[in-house]
């Protein structure tokens, strides 16, 4: 369900007044680095596309030009295509949605080495000693709290509820659904008659509630007497053309029944007298259909009201030749109470006119509209979408559908768009101003496109299924088997409908929705236009407190807290205030604010854009051009320097509105579209230092992934293939259904192996260090591992411990000694044996702790996240000494920022410990000895 909640203002974060020295500690410092490692990639994507990055202003208009001019994007000096950028430029937009303004107070030390590489250090001491150098660990700190930032994350709920389950049946429903169905004729489309008058019903009531008239807009509720009327009028049509459907079978059964050759005989004519005694019977139900009536303002149908008069006549009018309408509508109202004997010939001409009658309900706009739309629904581009595309129609077409004007149906400008890219493909250019927008008729618009969800629930359509190249043609996919295997669980009806929902809906971005992307029911409401609302609300807020920071040439007079004063005071109270918060020239006049855009953005361009730049003098011009502002300055500096301030405030206030909407109509054009998967993956991991497991409700005996590798249970079984007996595939079982094996050669362990994994087990080798090639040996050994069964190897454990670095005496020696290690003895062998195995085959690392000190878990920090960039399946962390919990708290700690699955050793851990570290952190599961 839809639902209309009016924008709130954003809170603003409190700012940390007193910041200590031990900020640092694991406890409270979480998204230090990670903070450093986005402010990073923001400057970084500025440096690479030549955006200015010491205001927003000056960002956001060379931004907005490229966006507008896509063909003056240089990269490195040469012409680039700005649709390969798309994804960068919606990083940098969502960073400053988390962060809006506060970014770009870092511009000074963007090009500061040290300050870039700073996220990389292992010594969280040394990173906040250089932050106090650069002075900025106030507002790091500041940032890592940041309100926006978190509360982002709660935008995608649906990626914490999925589960396996839900996957599995929306494949189903995706093969169900892309499989060829019946190709109907033209012929055979014919809109039932319970589709035209529940959904015409629904139709009036949404028109009567928009205008005004006490209603609900809810299938089968009470329609006012005006829009009852109307409906009748329809239900005469459709009277009508059922007694057409009985008259043109009974000419088709004559025709079959007689030969070619046989002439027409006087009984034919009786047969026609019997329906020319139903079309009377019709004119006492439905008179409107005849005749002008005083509770109908529907125009009746022509020839019906010719036949009407010349039956009112008593027939007076016949000639015998029957080769006027006249003549016909005369001898036919006869045949209602005698039957005449006419030729063959007249009675072929009768026939004609009174199919005619018959069918004079398929010239009315309402019956034409709706069987249009019934017809390219069935056989169109756009089956079982007709929620949405129903909605489209009733809301572009709302006006002259009621007042069944004939325009829709002419060759003309305003000729109604049955076809399924009016609102597949919408037009940028129809994008409105949220202001001008009613959140009364939004709501009653969300109503509608609910109950037009409920009624095709209830009542399903048999359509046309779509094929592989239209869904391919609607959501831009190129790999179409990529998609299927991956993105299945988004191609859903309900989704799809909601997806264009938002797009007629653009600007309404308070609109809220349960249904997530998946079709799954959320427990809490969430935006309907999720990936642009963060960013529409920082554009808002862009000109924030700029203000205060007004260049001059020389100290101002006043204080801010004065000029802050004089600009909220209302504007009756002083004369300068009035003037230019008021409009010249009267209505219909076009008015023209006193204060223009022009000069305004002029004003800004001056102080935040060019170089140098001075607003002074601008303002002082523009004061000086209208008396009502130089009296009030002339009195004394004081005053001056008000308006000085109070301009540069307006100023920045209209042009950055003016600013914001061009953006957001230039970047809808980046966000609006289908959001896939990997793209929620891609935001998430991005914006986010909780890993999603942080927010999932997790269980040992959870169905997980970890990597190629699916198993039951959080649990890793560590299996010693030296010990004298080995065990029983079925206890391994009990225990675990992946299991962690070492300590034989791999020539002689292929048939054990072949007997667990035959219990649906899996198994992974748990290499040992080498001391010779060590990409090659770690290759030779997985290869040799895969061939005897195994679903993937554990590489040698890579220990570290307090003093691991010989001679290295600060944080910085630590780092590089453990970087050449690993990329010794790590990073070359794991891509080596990628290239080799292939990314079937699971690779997971093991990092083991000599001693739980400060500097041993910086380095199984450093280690764990060189190991995840490197691509490994998971990491799993194994420690000598009893588990301190400040080490716990560091470790899950690092599981809620590491992209990859994380076990820790659980020896010495009860069954409660592990249910609740999995409940409150991102750990992902344990690995335990097989006891």
């Amino acid at each position: 369900m839809l639902t209309l909640d009016r924008k709130e203002k954003r809170p603003q974060s409190k700012t940390i007044t007193a910041v200590k020295d031990d900020i640092f500690e694991f406890e409270q410092h979480r998204g230090v680095r990670y903070v450093l490692d986005q402010l990073h990639s923001f400057f970084a994507t500025c440096e690479l596309m030549k955006l200015p990055c010491d205001n927003p202003f000056s960002f956001f208009v060379t931004l907005n030009y490229l966006l507008h001019h896509p063909d003056k994007l240089t990269i490195d000096g040469r012409p680039d295509d700005l649709e390969s950028y798309r994804l960068i430029i919606e990083d940098i937009l969502m960073l400053y949605a988390s962060y809006g303004n506060t970014i770009f107070e870092f511009a000074s030390v963007a090009d500061d080495t040290v300050f870039n590489y700073l996220w990389e250090q292992p010594s969280l001491p040394w990173i906040g000693e250089e932050l106090d150098r650069f002075d900025l660990k106030e507002r790091v700190c500041d940032l890592v709290e940041w309100a926006e930032r978190r509360e982002i994350y709660k935008l995608y709920p649906e990626l914490i509820q999925y589960n396996e389950q839900a996957h599995n049946l929306k494949q189903i429903e995706l093969a169900e659904r892309l499989t060829p169905r019946i190709v109907y004729k033209p012929s055979d489309i014919v809109a039932p008659d319970d589709f035209v008058l529940d959904l015409y019903h629904l139709f009036l009531l949404f028109y009567a509630k928009t205008h005004s008239t006490a209603c609900e807009i809810q299938v089968g509720a009470t329609l006012p007497n005006r829009e009852q009327n109307l409906k009748q009028y329809v239900e005469g049509l459709l009277r009508l053309r059922e007694i057409e459907k009985k008259f043109l079978a009974l000419l088709k059964s004559d025709v079959e029944v007689s030969e070619p050759t046989e002439k027409i005989t006087p009984l034919d004519v009786g047969k026609m007298s019997e329906y020319v005694v139903q079309l009377v019977k019709l004119e006492a139900d439905y008179p409107e259909l005849f005749h002008k009536t005083d509770n109908s303002n529907v125009k009746p149908c022509v020839a019906l009201g010719k036949f009407y008069k010349q039956w009112k006549d008593d027939g007076s009018n016949i000639d015998p030749r029957l080769n006027s309408n006249r003549s016909q509508d005369a001898a036919l109202s006869n045949l209602r109470c005698a039957t005449s004997q006419y030729s063959p010939s007249q009675s072929q001409k009768l026939q004609g006119r009174l199919k005619e009658l018959l069918h004079s309900y398929a010239d009315n706009v309402v019956y034409r509209f709706f069987d249009s739309a019934y017809k390219e629904m069935v056989r169109g581009t756009i089956p079982q979408l007709a929620p949405i595309y129903l909605w489209h129609l009733f809301v572009a077409y709302a006006d002259p559908l009621y007042q069944q004007k004939t325009y829709l149906f002419e060759d003309s400008a305003k000729k109604a768009d049955f076809s399924g890219d009016a609102v597949l493909k919408l037009n940028m250019s129809c994008w409105q101003s949220e202001e001008r927008k009613s959140d009364c008729l939004t709501a009653y618009k969300c109503t509608l496109y609910d109950e037009l969800i409920c009624y095709f629930d209830k009542k399903p359509i048999k359509l046309k299924y779509p094929t592989q190249a239209e869904v391919s043609k609607w959501l831009n996919i190129v790999n179409w088997d990529e998609f299927v295997s991956t993105h299945s669980t988004v191609v859903t009806n309900k989704a799809f409908c909601q997806y264009l929902l938002q797009k007629c809906l653009r600007t309404n971005f308070h609109l809220y929705t349960d249904t997530g992307i998946t079709g799954v029911t959320l427990e809490t409401r969430v935006p309907l236009y999720r990936l642009f609302r963060p960013l529409y609300d920082a554009l808002h807020s862009m000109d924030g407190e700029l203000w205060k920071q007004m260049p001059s040439n020389k100290p101002l007079t006043v204080t801010l807290e004065r000029a802050d004063e004089f600009y909220n005071m209302r504007r009756s109270d002083n004369a300068a205030l009035t003037f230019l918060r008021e409009s010249q020239g009267r209505l219909p006049v076009s008015r023209r604010k006193n204060l223009p855009l022009g000069i305004c953005v002029n004003i800004v361009r001056e102080a935040l854009i060019r170089q140098n730049g001075n607003p002074i003098g601008f303002i002082d011009s523009y004061i000086v051009q209208h008396k009502e502002l130089s009296d009030f300055a002339g009195k004394s500096a004081g005053n001056q320097d008000l308006l000085r301030l109070t301009i540069y405030r307006m100023s920045l206030e209209r042009a950055a509105h003016t600013l914001s909407r061009d953006l957001m109509e230039s970047s809808m054009q980046l966000f609006d579209q289908w959001v896939m998967r990997e793209a929620l993956e891609r935001m998430w991991k991005h914006f986010f230092e909780e890993h999603k497991e942080m927010f999932r409700i997790k269980r040992i005996t959870d169905k997980i992934k970890v990597g190629p590798l699916k198993i039951y249970g959080r649990v890793l079984c560590r299996v010693d293939l030296l010990q004298g007996k080995l065990p029983t595939p079925s206890e391994i079982a009990q225990k675990s259904y992946l299991a962690v094996m070492e300590g034989k050669v791999l020539d002689q362990c292929g048939e054990y192996i072949s007997e667990v994994c035959s219990h649906f087990i899996e198994a992974v080798y748990q290499m040992q260090p080498s001391s010779t090639d060590w990409a090659a040996e770690y290759t030779k050994t997985a290869l040799q591992a895969m061939q005897s069964g195994f679903s993937g190897v554990a590489l040698p454990e890579y220990t570290v411990y307090t003093g691991i670095a010989d001679n290295a005496r600060d944080a910085e020696a630590i780092h590089a000694a453990l970087s050449e290690r690993y990329v010794m003895q790590y990073k070359n062998p794991i891509r080596h044996m990628f290239e080799k195995c292939g990314e079937d085959f699971a690779v997971l690392a093991c990092v083991r702790c000599k001693d739980l000190e400060a500097d041993t878990l910086d380095a199984l920090s450093s280690v764990s996240f060189w190991l995840a960039q490197d691509c490994v399946h998971a990491v799993i962390i194994r420690y000598d000494d009893k588990l301190t919990h400040t080490a716990e708290q560091h470790i899950a700690s690092l599981a809620s920022r590491l992209a990859v699955p994380l076990f820790l050793q659980s020896e010495n851990q009860t069954y409660d410990k592990q249910c609740a570290l999995l409940q409150n952190t991102a750990i992902f599961g344990f690995e335990s000895g097989l006891s």
